[in-house]
């Protein structure tokens, strides 16, 4: 039984640090009549008042709140379509524990047009039309998106006309085109998101100005790791971007003026020759940008980082100036490993041992160079606390 007690003891100081993070976020709303409502998988209650059934227990809580309420959601597994549209607080139990299914696939699981919202601790999937998403802004701003997973979407985050938005510590995996997507999104700030084998491109900014992103990880997926269209002035840095399959940084069409430097970019591309990658870096325009102080893989000289940047020695294209460069991977950037793996990652080893998503380092746990249904058994023994995985 201490296997089981050390667990319970886990869930339950999980618990309660997301209670810690609901009565936070109701101070901060600055309103001494916000109400804490609470949801399971049959329905919704508040403190005074009846449990109310109901087979979108969800939504039937938003429906229910006030601004400023704050909506804390059990474990379980939902199926759902939220649309947000008051600014509330929703917590889920643990991203590991509370599962939220698109239940028409062509309608994103949370929709959010309000501003100041906060979501946290879901595992959001099933949204899968063109153009739905896990998590979707819809001219809503100042609203923390933090802290949970999204995968199996055809966007995993996007933000549509959404500005001073922070998305922060999640991880948008396996959607059916790309993971975190903005679209004339400005002043936003992505930090610590994983970003990793998605079917298009990592992290996407379209139109999309002045934001910050630092410290994510975008690996292994079957486009660009990052992509700029028409994006300029953003800072990007200590950021982790290795072994995706076109290019690892994509900027088009007037994406200018961005700081692009201190970033660990390894391995994109096609492999050549000479050791370069056809193409670490691809300058799709005629205006000359800078990409110093980035690390671009061990043993990298600069014959072959030049070889591996597509710009004006290719013809008609703005040059890019990547020297000087650094030569040990960037300190600040995340490794291509989180520390911390949740039943989500079990699941995605699963399907890559089975051959439906491409190898990932990352879920190769036992060290062998493959990753089988060991890597996803260790997986699920690491999130129960009976196994140790570093």
């Amino acid at each position: 039984m201490t296997g089981y007690n050390t667990t319970q003891n886990r869930m339950t100081a999980g618990r309660a640090i997301i209670s810690a993070l609901a009565l936070v976020a109701l101070a901060s709303c600055g309103t001494a009549s916000a109400t804490q409502l609470y949801v399971n998988e049959g329905g919704w209650w508040c403190d005074g008042c009846a449990f109310d059934p109901s087979s979108s227990p969800i939504q039937s809580a938003v429906d229910a709140a006030d601004n400023g309420d704050s909506i804390f959601v059990y474990n379980g597994s939902y199926t759902d379509n939220v649309d947000v549209y008051k600014r509330l607080t929703l917590i889920g139990e643990g991203a590991d524990v509370v599962t939220v299914t698109s239940g028409r696939w062509h309608y994103s699981v949370f929709y959010v047009r309000a501003d100041w919202v906060t979501i946290s601790g879901f595992t959001v999937t099933g949204a899968t039309n063109d153009g739905s998403s896990g998590i979707s802004l819809g001219s809503a701003d100042h609203c923390n998106i933090s802290g949970n997973d999204a995968l199996g979407n055809y966007y995993g985050i996007h933000l549509g006309s959404s500005s001073d938005n922070t998305l922060s510590d999640n991880t948008v995996n396996l959607n059916n085109l790309d993971g975190i997507v903005l679209h004339s999104s400005n002043g936003n700030t992505l930090m610590n998101n994983t970003a990793n084998s998605n079917c298009d491109d990592g992290i996407v900014l379209h139109s999309s100005s002045d934001c910050t992103l630092t410290s994510n990880t975008a690996n292994s997926n079957n486009g660009d790791g990052i992509y700029l269209d028409s994006s300029s002035d953003n800072i990007i840095t200590c950021n982790w971007v290795q072994d995706n399959t076109e290019r690892g940084f994509y900027l088009y069409e007037s994406s200018t003026n961005n700081n692009i430097s201190y970033n660990n970019i390894i391995k994109n591309g096609v492999l050549q020759g000479d050791g370069s990658y056809h193409w670490q870096y691809y300058n799709y325009q005629s205006n000359p940008v800078e990409a110093k102080h980035n690390y671009w893989g061990a043993g990298m000289n600069n014959n072959m980082i030049d070889a591996s940047i597509h710009d004006d020695e290719e013809g008609g294209w703005g040059e890019v100036e990547f020297y000087p460069f650094e030569t040990e991977p960037v300190p600040c950037a995340p490794g291509p490993e989180r520390p911390a793996f949740t039943t989500a990652d079990a699941a995605i080893a699963l399907q890559i041992a089975v051959g439906s998503s491409p190898f990932d380092s990352r879920y190769d746990v036992s060290g062998d160079g493959s990753v089988t249904s060991l890597d996803a058994l260790m997986l699920l023994q690491a999130v129960a606390g009976s196994v140790e995985i570093g």
